[in-house]
């Protein structure tokens, strides 16, 4: 590690060692006008927040019915160096990043860099990882690699998410919203008792609404938009579950939960970037498209002519629009192209909604849950298994244009099987301790078809699905080692074993290396003979040696059975002090990985993979202080990391041809810190709230294959990494008084987030088209909780 990986620790450490230097004023608070104690299961078992060494940001029931937030996406907004946000091109999908370690993708065959555990079962995928807030009984936000505890490669943090148990009583929670655009939002929960040892609880959310922009005709001869007057479709999901407790004794509780959820929504249509390359070749392809036509040359063979010249001369969907398709359609030349997308856009506020192609992504998901937990002496011993099941469909067009160009259509099925059993200690001694063993099985097919500009026929149609064993036993140990010292250390050590497929069943290479159909993998008997047979007679119609030569090289899989394993140990140890009873200070270390795998969205054998595990290590400081007789919680957090063999796209020259290989070629240093802080200043039901983040990250390796000598070089200092803000905080507050018989609850909070890279090129884009502008928002929300007899009923 070097100098510059230790300045934030050791800075942290200089202001933990100052802070317990200075005097502390005493104030006596009036009784019940102290910071509640916020208890957290961050290392499943219930603590203090503050006498956590990791840097977490948790919320309880309360607080999260005061946010007012939909999904778990609200919660961006209060924690500091975290994004979770919805992923448009995935059911119900979650995009996770913390500290700039972020997973944006669609494809199930990359695992996800967030975490998402929801009561007690982990997510293979982020699809249907967005998860609805009502009825949470508590959410913890884990920044750092939480491997040591939490499900399988959480390389970048844990979102851990807990839904209120049945209570045994007679009694609801209801609420309804309505918003602009027709949003409406109902949403209840309904307990009641069965027996003196059975409860039981039923939930049901509907959320609808129109899409932010208006319909809209678009003059394909002229240009013109003329809008309807209408709104496009938007949010349209359900879902509902029921929860059965069994109590028969004190020492044992067996919970059972049956879910299921649809969603229909409509999304925002994509807005078109695209440039044209060749402008000025518009003119002369399409007089020479006219030309042969009108000299008797079949006008499918001239159009064919005029389109290979575009792409021949670097151009793209702009440009062979403008120079072929547009003109022989007698539609606007730029129709597929910016001048059509984001700048007519950018003019109207894009106000419209033109895409000939509504955004669709329907997912249907059903989830059964299983959680015991039995209390035996000083141990309790917890077992939790799940079942998990989605079907959904991607329909849009990647362009965004007024007719269709580029139209994959996508369905997947979806499978996941899990259970852990764990022990917890709760022993009277210096050493306590937790351990346990994790199972999950989890397999998926996507069978993908794509229609790309003459929609009579695909342009290709490709099956792909994967198969993931993986196998964990975890332990961690806590030991005091005098009064105010202790120590934490513990493992995970995890083996992993994926089988892949891929099926072109039919598909165009421009190169001509490849046939319509080719497979690698896990392919079953009539798929591999299929490829077999038409690899050979592909091969053996080559014009010559070197083309049979070129062609066999070009379908080469890289492991011709699709099956691969790892196996990682990644270890976690922490020592805190608490040098006063309210201020503590910790040190840690702790490392993830995320698994190696395959690229279901390649385009040729050679683009499959597999590729190979990355990790990372995080060193971290931290002090956990309430201060003025706990009317100030403080608590500050500074990390470095060393990200390697970091997956990322590489473009390689593959016989001749470009192909995208996911490859471990890159190395990223990060460092920043987190500041959280609420306080109570009166003697009210008063809460100020602020929270800081800061984030500095940068490649030290990138290594991309230079496309002459096709040798490694390494373009670290023209890459930036991605969905990396440098800047995020909130600042806010609520204040809860009595008002005719029940407690009104005013919330206030403005949040930013500043400036960062999308997915772009490297190097960036001059016109920073890949930079996603900083943004802010403020949130005003007044929450209502009225009593009712024995009845407790929440009004929003």
């Amino acid at each position: 590690m070097n100098s510059a990986s230790l300045k934030f620790p050791g800075l942290l450490l200089c202001l933990i060692l100052a802070a317990t230097a200075l005097p502390v004023p005493v104030f006596a608070a009036e009784e019940g006008f102290a910071i509640e104690e916020l208890v957290v299961t961050a290392r499943k078992r219930e603590e203090n927040i503050q006498d956590v060494p990791v840097s977490i940001t948790a919320f309880d029931a309360t607080a999260i019915e005061d946010m007012y937030g939909n999904t778990i996406g609200e919660f961006t907004k209060y924690a500091p160096n975290v994004t979770l946000a919805r992923q448009p091109y995935a059911g119900n999908a979650l995009f996770g990043g913390m500290r700039g370690i972020v997973f944006g993708d669609l494809e199930k065959s990359f695992d996800p860099a967030v975490g998402v555990v929801v009561d007690g079962i982990a997510l293979v995928t982020n699809t249907s990882a967005l998860i609805d807030t009502f009825d949470l009984e508590y959410a913890e936000i884990l920044r750092g690699p939480q491997g040591t505890l939490f499900g399988r490669n959480t390389i970048a943090g844990v979102v851990n998410l807990r839904r209120s148990r049945p209570t045994g009583e007679l009694g609801g929670k209801f609420q309804f919203r309505y918003g602009s655009h027709n949003e409406t939002d109902l949403k209840g929960v309904f307990n009641f008792p069965v027996t003196d040892t059975i409860a039981v609880k039923v939930a049901a959310f509907m959320d609808k609404g129109d899409g932010f922009q208006e319909e809209a005709d678009f003059n394909l001869q002229t240009g013109e938009i003329t809008g309807t007057g209408d709104d496009i479709d938007g949010e349209d999901t359900f879902n509902t579950y029921a929860s059965v407790l069994w109590t028969p004794t004190d020492s044992f509780d067996a919970l059972l939960t049956f879910e299921y959820g649809n969603d229909d929504s409509t999304l925002s249509t994509p807005t078109n970037l695209t440039t044209p390359n060749i402008e000025a070749l518009w003119g002369p392809i399409s007089q020479a498209m006219f030309a042969a036509i009108g000299a008797g040359t079949d006008p499918g063979q001239a159009i064919g002519t005029a389109v290979g010249t575009a792409l021949f001369f670097g151009g793209n969907f702009c440009d062979v629009y403008g120079a072929a398709l547009g003109p022989v359609q007698g539609i606007v030349p730029d129709v597929a192209c910016a001048s059509q997308g984001y700048l007519i856009g950018e003019e109207n506020d894009y106000k419209y909604a033109y895409s000939a192609i509504p955004f669709k992504n329907e997912i249907e998901h059903k989830a059964v849950t299983l959680e015991f937990n039995w209390d035996v002496g000083d141990y309790t011993i917890t077992s939790v298994s799940g079942w998990r099941d989605s079907n959904e469909i991607l329909d849009e067009d990647n362009i965004g244009a007024p007719i269709p160009i580029f139209n994959p259509i996508r369905p997947q099925d979806y499978e996941q099987w899990s259970t852990e059993l764990r022990v917890v200690s709760e022993l009277a001694g210096p050493l306590n301790f937790q351990a346990g063993a994790y199972y999950v099985n989890s397999e998926y097919e996507i069978n993908a078809t794509l229609f790309a500009i003459d929609f009579s026929a695909p342009a290709s149609i490709a099956d792909a699905g994967q198969e993931l064993n993986a196998f964990a036993l975890f332990g961690e140990a806590y030991f005091d080692i005098n009064d105010r010292t202790r120590l934490t250390a513990g493992g995970r050590w995890t083996t992993e074993e994926k089988e892949f497929w891929l099926y072109q069943a039919f598909g165009v290479d421009p190169s001509g290396l490849l046939p319509f159909t080719w497979g690698c993998g896990n392919l079953n008997s009539e798929q591999q003979a299929t490829a077999d047979a038409v690899a050979a007679a592909h091969i053996a119609s080559a014009p010559d040696e070197a083309t049979a030569a070129a062609r066999a090289a070009a379908l080469t899989c890289n492991d011709d059975n699709g099956k691969d394993s790892w196996s990682e140990f990644t270890p976690r140890v922490s020592l805190d002090y608490r040098f006063t009873d309210d201020v503590m200070g910790y040190v840690s270390w702790a490392r993830g990985f995320r698994s190696g795998g395959w690229n279901a969205r390649a385009g040729s054998p050679v683009e499959i993979g597999p590729y190979e595990p990355e990790d990372i290590d995080n060193y971290e400081a931290g002090i956990r202080s309430e201060l003025f007789d706990h009317r100030l919680r403080l608590n500050l957090t500074g990390f470095t990391m060393d990200y390697k063999n970091k997956q990322v796209p590489i473009v390689v020259n593959a016989g001749g041809a470009p192909a995208t290989l996911v490859q471990n070629a890159a190395a990223v240093d990060y460092s920043g810190f987190e500041l959280e802080g609420i306080a109570r200043p009166f003697d009210a039901e008063v809460n100020l709230r602020m929270a800081v983040g800061y984030l500095d990250a940068e490649y030290k390796e990138y290594f991309e294959e230079d496309p002459v000598t096709g040798a490694p070089v390494n373009v670290a200092k023209l890459a930036e990494v991605l969905f990396a803000p440098k800047w995020t905080f909130s600042i806010g507050g609520d204040w809860t008084t009595a008002v005719g018989g029940g407690d009104l609850t005013t919330q206030v909070t403005w949040s930013y987030t500043d400036d960062a890279y999308g997915t772009g090129p490297i190097p960036p884009d001059p016109n920073k088209l890949d930079v996603i502008p900083s943004y802010d928002s403020l949130d005003l929300s007044f929450n209502y909780r009225y009593p009712l007899k024995d009845t407790s009923v929440f009004f929003v």
